[in-house]
């Protein structure tokens, strides 16, 4: 299924734990269009998966996204 016929665009952050805060500036810096975009635009990442929840369900999302942002550092 296409972002068109989801009619949202989804977009995950895939990075290492300690790249965390680039990946939280990079979220800042795309709050404008997030905001202005006319179709709704979620941003996902591996931080937002929380204690006791299905790792299958949260992986998906990764698969499922439209862009991965893959963020590649020395860490």
């Amino acid at each position: 299924m296409t972002a068109t016929e989801r009619g949202e665009i989804s977009v995950y952050f895939l990075a290492a734990p300690e790249d965390r805060d680039v990946c939280e500036a990079i979220r800042e810096h795309l709050a404008p269009v997030v905001k202005s975009s006319k179709v709704p635009i979620e941003i996902s990442s591996d931080f937002e998966a929380e204690i006791g929840m299905d790792v299958n369900q949260h992986r998906q999302k990764l698969l499922d996204a439209d862009i991965v942002l893959a963020l590649i550092s020395s860490d």
